[in-house]
């Protein structure tokens, strides 16, 4: 007899932040402090479940938080 099929949802989410490189050149100071807020708030909030790639991040969860 087959074996039932087990699904499960997953949400994958990727961050990204818009003219880091060129802002970075006009402001390199307010570009890191936006930067370290943008990490702080994934790493705080969704708890892990990441993969950094600065200036971005890739977010891998079985479930998403509830908001």
């Amino acid at each position: 007899m087959p074996q039932a099929e087990t699904r499960r949802l997953a949400a994958i989410m990727f961050t990204d932040i818009v003219g880091f490189s060129h802002q970075m050149g006009a402001n390199e100071a307010r570009m890191l402090r936006l930067l370290a807020a943008h990490n702080h708030i994934l790493w705080f909030d969704l708890e892990g479940g990441l993969a950094w790639m600065c200036p971005g991040a890739l977010v891998a969860r079985p479930s998403w938080p509830r908001c």
